[in-house]
């Protein structure tokens, strides 16, 4: 509230113009990325080194992961690549129908 209570009576000195280009609002609007950006990189550190600490821990974790992802996936890929099959066939036909119209 105080900066955009700054941000307010700087507008009325400075004019309009200057609010939109360059002023406090500006400043507090790349303040707040910054602490966001801040925030992303802290996180990832952080959880760098976590799993850094527990990858003995986590890898059997990720491997049952992974192994039941692809073992889940893989016949739901095959029945997505059949209808996908099947739809390009049906466009195929309505394609060459339309070529000898």
């Amino acid at each position: 509230q105080a900066i955009l209570a700054q941000a307010l009576v700087w507008a009325q000195r400075h004019g309009p113009h200057h609010f939109v280009f360059g002023g406090p609002l500006r400043r507090a609007r790349l303040a707040a990325c910054e602490v966001e950006m801040l925030s992303a990189l802290f996180s990832f550190i952080v959880g760098a080194g976590i799993g850094a600490f527990n990858a003995e821990a986590l890898k059997p974790c990720l491997s049952d992961t992974f192994h039941l992802t692809k073992q889940k996936v893989a016949p739901l890929a095959k029945n997505m690549s059949v209808k996908a099959s099947q739809g390009a066939a049906a466009i195929m036909e309505k394609v060459q129908t339309m070529r000898q119209k």
